[in-house]
């Protein structure tokens, strides 16, 4: 049984946005799955991520929110 999630919420410099979620059976691998996303996330290049680990029953456990300067058009 799934009892923990990961989602990471992006909006891209086009102005669309994404918020994949991630699954997971224990701990562990959801908090693991979440230091990699945040680290992912502080070096993209969206205008703005946010990652969020929560449980099956809506308790947030840790959240990252990282926020970039926009890339002009060439």
């Amino acid at each position: 049984m799934k009892t923990h999630f990961v989602c990471w919420a992006a909006q891209r410099q086009d102005g669309s946005v994404v918020a994949p979620v991630e699954s997971f059976e224990n701990e562990r691998s959801a908090i693991a799955n979440f230091h990699i996303r945040a680290g992912q996330a502080a070096n993209g290049t969206n205008l703005k991520d946010t990652v969020v680990l929560f449980t099956a029953d809506g308790f947030q456990m840790m959240k990252a929110t990282f926020e970039h300067e926009p890339v002009a058009a060439q």
